[in-house]
């Protein structure tokens, strides 16, 4: 004779899970943000998928018990066979991966290490010129290393997100390293900022309190960096649907790379002016004046921090292709500097 489930064993408790035809119960994705709002409710208790019960343990005074399958959650709630609860994660005590490029294995580019330095320092987006080889992309992967560690709260808001757009790993409850997101340029508007039929985080959201990195800057198209513009401002995007709106944070710094011109040739230096030396035109056609290793343009608004100079970033002229290279449709401001050849 089955016994009933008596119904004071399910007082201020939660039930999150997918349950499958065979009776387990499945990975749910937003665990950590649904057990957040739990307790914010007031409940007490709190029954996960096994597999996501560490991530839900993050969460303080509010008791987790893992679960495999639901015949096991029946037995629990008769008091056949109590299930053990997940024993609370101290988060000083979650080992730290070392998966990150070490900023100080980097050698020679000095002057793109210190203009680095300043912009961590001040949250400035930079935007990385050189030919191939240079160093870019190992500099901005080498970006995190150099950022001052997230505090808990900080930790905390960007597990949220990843919860959400099911992408916490399975072996890390917790993300305590700062994003470092390089999407291919190929990506559509929607992947970068976040959309789909029920919104999700997009590129922007996952790289919230970290560095996004844009490989190949020109090749973006032009409408894809233009919805980059108001969150960049507010720091948070709204994605709008009919069954509703979803607002996610978007707090990150961003940092762009591209070649000198549009053949990826370095560029060759003429009387104390940078030009393709495949360009048909005069080396006049780029009048970017190299000074102390930058490249400081027409335009420069005044912004000089050691010789870092903040620019508006502008066209560098028609190279052999034919096609006018403007990195920026976007109307932001970018810390630009020119990598040698190693």
């Amino acid at each position: 004779m089955q016994m009933l489930v008596p119904p004071d064993s399910m007082d201020k408790a939660m039930v999150i899970g997918e349950l499958s035809l065979d009776g387990t119960v499945r990975h749910s994705k937003g665990i950590l943000p649904m057990a957040a709002s739990a307790r914010a409710e007031g409940f007490k208790r709190i029954f996960v998928p096994e597999v996501d019960a560490a991530e839900a343990a993050l969460i303080p005074d509010l008791e987790v018990i893992p679960v495999q399958s639901l015949s096991e959650l029946y037995r629990h709630l008769i008091g056949e066979k109590k299930i053990e609860a997940q024993t609370a994660l101290a988060v000083d005590k979650i080992p730290i991966p070392g998966n990150l490029t070490d900023f100080s294995e980097i050698k020679g580019q000095e002057h793109v290490k210190r203009a680095l330095e300043v912009a961590s320092a001040g949250s400035h987006n930079m935007l990385l010129m050189g030919p191939p080889g240079a160093g870019k992309t190992l500099l901005a992967r080498a970006m995190p290393s150099i950022l001052p560690g997230m505090s808990i709260e900080e930790a905390l808001d960007v597990t949220r997100i990843y919860s959400v757009a099911d992408q916490l790993p399975a072996d890390i409850p917790l993300m305590q390293l700062r994003p470092f997101r390089a999407p291919h340029h190929t990506i559509s508007h929607a992947g970068l900022v976040g959309g789909g039929n029920w919104p999700r985080p997009g590129e922007i959201s996952l790289a919230h309190r970290g560095v996004l990195f844009l490989d190949e800057f020109p090749e973006f198209g032009s409408r894809v960096l233009e919805v980059m513009r108001q969150p960049m401002e507010d720091k948070l995007v709204t994605i709008s649907r009919a069954q509703g709106s979803l607002t996610f944070p978007a707090n990150f710094q961003l940092i762009a790379a591209m070649n000198p011109c549009p053949c990826g040739d370095q560029l060759v230096r003429n009387a104390q002016q940078l030009y393709c030396p495949l360009d048909k035109h005069s080396p006049g056609d780029i009048d970017m004046p190299l000074v102390d290793g930058f490249i400081q343009g027409k335009n420069d608004t005044g912004f000089d921090a050691g010789g870092v100079f903040r620019t508006q970033p502008q066209c560098l002229g028609n190279a052999v292709c034919g096609l006018e290279v403007d990195p920026v449709n976007i109307a932001f401001q970018l810390i630009r500097i020119f990598l040698h050849d190693l």
